[in-house]
């Protein structure tokens, strides 16, 4: 697992276009945690 995580991310270093996608993934799913999480939790946590 690890080491097919390995050759990934060097498939991504060494091209530039993957390595933008790989970006705007991980963007991505960092700004569906910020936004959607709190939403979706916010209505059982505030009163």
């Amino acid at each position: 697992m690890l080491n097919n995580k390995l050759k990934i991310n060097s498939d991504v270093w060494e091209n530039p276009s993957l390595k933008k996608t790989f970006w705007k993934h991980i963007l991505f799913k960092r700004i569906v945690c910020v936004f959607y999480l709190p939403k979706k939790l916010g209505k059982n946590l505030i009163k």
